[in-house]
């Protein structure tokens, strides 16, 4: 389950981000069924070309240690049509 927090840190994310890589980035977590790990936080941020972005998501990720990546990317496809481009 995704935490208040990790909704937050993923909104101010989300305003970082283009719609299309916060999208192929989203639809990537979702296919991920492990939990977030530093190994995996990493390789999920590489990448990206907002640092600030890059950094918020890092800190989300990490306090989100209990949820699956897939419920991530869920949580992260509903952010953007809430506060995305698409409101």
């Amino acid at each position: 389950m995704v935490s208040p927090e990790l909704v937050h840190a993923l909104t101010a994310a989300r305003r970082r981000m283009t719609q299309g890589d916060w999208q192929q980035l989203a639809a990537k977590l979702a296919a991920m069924n492990a939990s977030p790990d530093s190994a995996s936080i990493r390789k999920a941020t590489a990448g990206l070309l907002s640092q600030d972005a890059a950094w918020v998501l890092s800190e989300a990720f990490r306090i989100s240690s209990s949820a699956k990546w897939s419920e991530i990317g869920v949580a992260m496809t509903t952010v953007d049509c809430l506060a995305g481009d698409n409101a």
